[in-house]
């Protein structure tokens, strides 16, 4: 397990991250696999190691509760870490993935002993509020097409140039995540032809002709076009 790899532990000293490591085990979930409920004992800590997984307000796989996705080195169940004895949300699984399970228990021992852990949670949970607050302001202030570029740059590590973007779930999530209808992210994906967005019908492939193009598109003010 790649636990050093994690933002959150990587600063950990060698023996801290062993011992977490002995109480850490790997759980591989396929696309739809539920990793908790809302209203479930939140008694464990995931971070993401690969795939992406839903993040429900409601019932796991109502899209229309979706709040947010979280994706590789991402935590899940935080709840559970500072004292919360129900998971708030609920979480499933958009792409098959793996992910790593710390006990809750274990992540609050070591919070005692260590105040820089303490420091590293709330590094994490920070990041989060900062990215929910960003995407609440993007649903107010960008067009449909704006969302969407920037959704679809961030998913490639490109910075400039061409690229090609697996979508990693259904175009319906993807459209209920930008809070769009379908048809109207179809609206705007032809929006972005014009910028060099290509899809095939039905394809979950998008072929970016310059991702830099894209960003600078996300971040205009287009004065409620």
């Amino acid at each position: 397990m790649a636990l050093r790899a994690s933002r959150l532990l990587a600063r950990l000293p060698s023996p801290d991250l062993c011992r977490l490591a002995s109480e850490a085990v790997c759980v591989p979930r396929p696309a739809g696999g539920i990793l908790f409920s809302r209203g479930d004992v939140a008694d464990t800590l995931f971070i993401v190691a690969s795939g992406h997984v839903g993040i429900f307000l409601g019932e796991p796989g109502d899209y229309a509760c979706l709040a947010g996705t979280a994706c590789s080195d991402d935590l899940l169940g935080e709840a559970g870490v500072v004292g919360v004895a129900a998971h708030p949300t609920s979480a499933q699984m958009l792409a098959a993935g793996e992910l790593v399970a710390v006990p809750a228990a274990s992540m609050r021992r070591l919070m005692d002993e260590r105040f820089e852990a303490v420091l590293a949670l709330m590094g994490e949970m920070s990041l989060r509020i900062r990215r929910q607050v960003r995407e609440i302001m993007d649903l107010k202030m960008k067009t449909a097409p704006q969302r969407l570029a920037g959704h679809l740059a961030m998913l490639t590590p490109v910075q400039q140039g061409p690229a090609e973007v697996r979508l990693p779930y259904e175009k319906k999530l993807l459209a209920s995540q930008l809070g769009m209808q379908p048809e109207t992210l179809s609206r705007a994906l032809m929006k972005l032809q014009g910028l060099g967005v290509r899809n095939s019908n039905g394809s979950a492939v998008f072929r970016l002709r310059d991702v830099a193009l894209l960003r600078q598109y996300a971040s205009e003010d287009l004065g409620g076009e």
